[in-house]
Parts: C-alpha cells; sequence; structure tokens
C-alpha cells in the first residue's frame, strides 16, 4: 500500500474523539465526586436505553429480558476500554490536560480540552483526507492503464475473507459481502507472485485496497484487520483477476 497505509487507518481512527463531547467546567480539576455522579448519570441512561431496545424486541421469540447487572458490567468494561484506548492513541500534550480520564471517557471534558482535541482529529482528518485525494488522483491518471470494470470489481470494503486457495496457476479469496458494498464472493488471481502476506488472513476484515499497473501485470493491494496479527498487508502481482458474483 502506498497511500492507504496501516499509518493512515490508525489515523483515521483519531479524526473524530471530539464528537459528542460535552463541556463540563467541572472537569478542569480531579474530582472522584464528579467522576461518581458522571458514572451514575452515564450508567442510568445506559440501562434506559437498553431497556427500550429490550421493550421494543419483546415481540421477538429469540429476544432476551434485560438482565441490569450484565449491562452494568458491559459499560464498566467499555469504560475502561476506552480509556485505555485515549491512553494509548493521544498525544501527551492534550493527556496532560485532561484532569480525569475516566471522566473523559464519559464524554466530558473542559473547554480548553474539547478545542485542543478538536484541533488534534481535524488535523488528523486533512491528512487522511489529502492521502485518499492523492489516491483518487493517482487513478485518475492512470484511467486508461487501468480497466474500470477492473477498478469497479476489486472493491471490497466490510467484506469478510473466509478461505484461501492456492495453487501454481491461481490463487483464489473467497469472501463474505455481507456487511460490504458488493456482490462478489470469489476473486481469483492468474499466473500470480505473492509479494506480501502477513500470515494467515482467514477471517480477515477487508479495509482498503489499491491497484497498480506493473509492466504487462497488476499490482493489487490489500489493506486488512486480521484477527490473529490486526492491520496486516496482503500484496499480489498478477496478470488478471476474475470475479464471482454471488
Amino acid at each position: 500500500m502506498k497511500f492507504l497505509t496501516k499509518e493512515w487507518y490508525e489515523l483515521m481512527q483519531k479524526t473524530s474523539y471530539h464528537l459528542g463531547l460535552e463541556e463540563e467546567p467541572r472537569a478542569e480539576k480531579y474530582s472522584e465526586r464528579l467522576y461518581e455522579e458522571v458514572y451514575s448519570q452515564e450508567l442510568e441512561k445506559w440501562l434506559e436505553l437498553h431497556q427500550q431496545i429490550d421493550l421494543l424486541s419483546q415481540a421477538d421469540e429469540i429476544s432476551q429480558p434485560l438482565h441490569a447487572d450484565q449491562e452494568a458490567v458491559r459499560f464498566r468494561e467499555i469504560q475502561l476500554y476506552k480509556q485505555e484506548m485515549f491512553r494509548r492513541s493521544l498525544p501527551s500534550a492534550i493527556l496532560n490536560q485532561i484532569a480525569d480520564l475516566r471522566v473523559f471517557a464519559l464524554e466530558k471534558a473542559s473547554a480548553s480540552v474539547i478545542s485542543a482535541l478538536t484541533q488534534f482529529c481535524e488535523e488528523n482528518h486533512q491528512l487522511v483526507q489529502k492521502a485518499s485525494e492523492q489516491y483518487i488522483a493517482f487513478l485518475h491518471s492512470l484511467s486508461t492503464a487501468i480497466e474500470r470494470e477492473l477498478l469497479q470489481n476489486f472493491s471490497f470494503h466490510d467484506c469478510v475473507i473466509t478461505g484461501v486457495e492456492q495453487n501454481e496457476q491461481a490463487f483464489t479469496i473467497h469472501l463474505d459481502p455481507t456487511g460490504g458494498f458488493t456482490d462478489i464472493c470469489k476473486v481469483t488471481f492468474e499466473d500470480y507472485v505473492i509479494l506480501e502476506l502477513d500470515g494467515n488472513i482467514q477471517g480477515a476484515w477487508w479495509l482498503y485496497e489499491e491497484v497498480y499497473p506493473v509492466n504487462d501485470s497488476y499490482e493489487f493491494h490489500a489493506l486488512l484487520q486480521s484477527p490473529h496479527a490486526g492491520l496486516t498487508y496482503l500484496t499480489i502481482s498478477a496478470k488478471n483477476a476474475n470475479f464471482t458474483s454471488n
């Protein structure tokens, strides 16, 4: 991948942290009382929401009654996950301004933190958008070198790789397109060479792709989210790719 890289994807995850934040002047200082108050309020909202979902689902024979204790545990686990995520992904300049990361994870922050975070996210968005636009411009410059149908078909965002077949003549990827934007369930690369394959990709979530003409072949690049190895690349050189739809 030359444009839609692992680093690009990770940066894209840091473009919306500011959305949904509510200004709370008391968050400027550490306060156990504030944390307990906000936690209690947000937990109550969480339980009310899931109570409503449960009521709407009562007609469904497989619906399960709401277990408040279980939902409370799940709410706490989500908060712990968010705290760790922010601890790992936010720059120290912003982390140092956050008096209590627990309150921040509950989407309450001081005006200064919201301002700094908004700037951080908007700058990230600009970088992400710039790389996307550069790749689109690159494709337009090669519009005669890559068949339009090939570009349209080699697009599997949000599909899941369900299997891989490989022999000397072809490399075939089977896909579950249920969550994607295509009805293609199989792509076969002919006369191929695997340039990059980071371990087992079965079960991987297909994120983004790039295509490049190289001499008399194509290079097919994919960024995947593997359940085994996290973000990973798949790069194949092939004379052609055949697509099979459901």
